[in-house]
């Protein structure tokens, strides 16, 4: 058993984690991405590992209904990216 430290607990000291970010992404004429901007350039990317569609919370005032797409860039840096249906926004996930 651990001992009590007599501290009283604090609410709200909780962060959220893996918070998404805004972030530019060139796409081509079909909409598909074919560049990031990152640290002040744009980087092209390489390939797409994985891509897939995420639609949830319909009916709720703020719904979900975002593309997610995990590339390699032609640095070899890995990120996974979201394009938000609902603004038009892009997003980095893994910032």
């Amino acid at each position: 058993m651990v001992k009590s430290t007599g501290t009283p607990e604090r609410l709200g000291s909780f962060r959220s984690l893996n918070i998404p970010h805004a972030i530019n992404v060139k796409v081509n004429k079909n909409g598909a991405p074919i560049a990031v901007w990152l640290w002040q350039c744009w980087i092209q990317i390489d390939s797409v590992d994985d891509q897939w569609h995420l639609e949830d919370e319909w009916w709720r005032k703020r719904p979900i209904n975002r593309t997610y797409f995990s590339f390699l860039l032609e640095n070899e840096t890995r990120i996974t990216v979201y394009h938000d249906h609902i603004n038009g926004q892009w997003y980095r996930q893994n910032a």
